[in-house]
């Protein structure tokens, strides 16, 4: 746009002086004039495509950089998945800070491992608000009680029995084999192998 202007610029001058009174320039002030506008014109635009090109260069870079880390966050997840083999639950533990800190992959990892559904399995708690704001984790210790483990019901003064005193024994074999299960889960999650 900026470049039109330019090349109009000259173009109405001439017009302007043509449609002055007698004391108009002569052919060559005219040529000399056009000539200098037309180097100043070719001096910017060789500004501008030098500026382009050294974004050009520069956005090249970049997207090597970013090619090269990609490639190095492949490598890296495949060697985290032959390592992540060994103990899922050691990985699961030292990624969880940054990439669940809620817990919520690791709790959809057990609602696909074991089929169970929270809201369904406790309805009376889910429609009295109780996992509105509940964390993974939270939801998890439900999930575990309603599959593995077992609760007490207690009443409410309005007669509604609701589940309470969560217990999971996370002693035991069977709790083992499904927590290393949901961590291996969890961890294809987080590292988008699965």
């Amino acid at each position: 746009m900026r470049l039109l202007e330019l090349i109009r610029r000259p173009f109405h001058a001439r017009r302007l002086r043509r449609n002055r009174p007698p004391k108009a320039l002569s052919l060559q002030d005219e040529a000399e004039a056009a000539w200098a506008e037309a180097e100043e014109l070719q001096r910017r635009l060789s500004a501008e495509q030098e500026e382009n090109r050294r974004q050009v260069i520069h956005l090249q870079q970049r997207e090597a950089e970013l090619h090269s880390a990609d490639v190095e966050l492949v490598a890296l997840r495949r060697a985290l998945a032959v390592l992540a083999s060994a103990d899922y639950e050691a990985v699961y533990t030292l990624l969880s800070p940054e990439l669940d800190p809620d817990g919520f992959h690791l709790f959809r990892a057990a609602e696909a491992y074991t089929g169970i559904n929270v809201y369904r399995a406790f309805p009376v708690e889910d429609s009295l608000g109780y996992f509105e704001a509940m964390s993974g984790h939270e939801l998890l210790r439900w999930l575990e009680a309603e599959t593995i483990g077992s609760y007490s019901l207690s009443r409410l003064p309005s007669g509604v029995e609701v589940a309470c005193d969560l217990r999971v024994d996370q002693s035991g074999e069977k709790y083992r084999r499904y927590h290393e299960e949901i961590c291996k889960l969890a961890v294809g999650k987080l590292l988008r192998m699965e």
